[in-house]
């Protein structure tokens, strides 16, 4: 997978990705990330994967304030606890769990769009337990 170019630079986008991690490009942070992460234009913080509120409290003082959270969950989509859900929408986020593949392209794409989009990301080739 390829990057959309970022005609300013100043945005932090998924350069590729593999089972392990990620590659990131942007004038901030570049280069290569094992494990989950979560982004958003201008920061990368590591993450432990948990998908609660609590474990995302780094995204919720982003300013301006993030509109959508793309929720990468691994080799195919796995929902998101409703908790998760409520408490997120309750802070005025908007929440879309997909496919890390897909949640990748579509965090470049809105990047390039000038969105106010964040992204919580597992490797590709991180497992989802049976549904």
């Amino acid at each position: 997978m390829e990057a959309r170019p970022d005609p300013t630079g100043d945005r932090l986008l998924i350069a590729g990705y593999d089972e392990k991690g990620f590659r990131l490009r942007g004038e901030i942070v570049a280069g290569r990330h094992d494990g989950p992460l979560l982004l958003h234009a201008r920061s990368v913080l590591t993450w432990d994967g948990t998908l609660t509120a609590e474990a995302l409290t780094a995204l919720v003082s982003v300013q301006p304030p993030i509109e959508l959270v793309l929720f990468g969950t691994g080799t195919r989509l796995q929902p998101l606890p409703a908790t998760l859900r409520r408490d997120l929408r309750a802070r005025g986020m908007a929440v879309e769990p997909m496919a890390t593949p897909a949640a990748c392209r579509t965090y470049n794409l809105l990047q390039g769009d000038d969105r106010r989009v964040a992204a919580a990301l597992l490797p590709a080739g991180h497992q989802p337990p049976p549904a």
